[in-house]
């Protein structure tokens, strides 16, 4: 009988996290490392420009999870 090993995992190159939430209308972004500790990156592409810092993002998130500096109902 013999025995085989296999070589270490490797991490991954490209993230394979998805947020359960939407942002920009793309579901599910995918997170720039897995979520952990109590706040996450995500990666946000597409055309046209980026959001600078104090605009306004429309997202959709779970609730039991998330915790917001600011609420505003519309």
């Amino acid at each position: 009988r013999s025995i085989t090993s296999r070589p270490p995992r490797r991490p991954s190159r490209t993230p394979r996290s998805r947020k359960p939430s939407t942002i920009w209308g793309e579901p599910h972004p995918v997170f720039a490392e897995p979520p952990h500790m109590h706040s996450s990156m995500v990666f946000i592409g597409g055309p046209g420009e980026p959001a600078q810092v104090g605009d306004e993002v429309p997202v959709n998130v779970r609730m039991t999870t998330a915790t917001f500096d600011e609420i505003r109902v519309k």
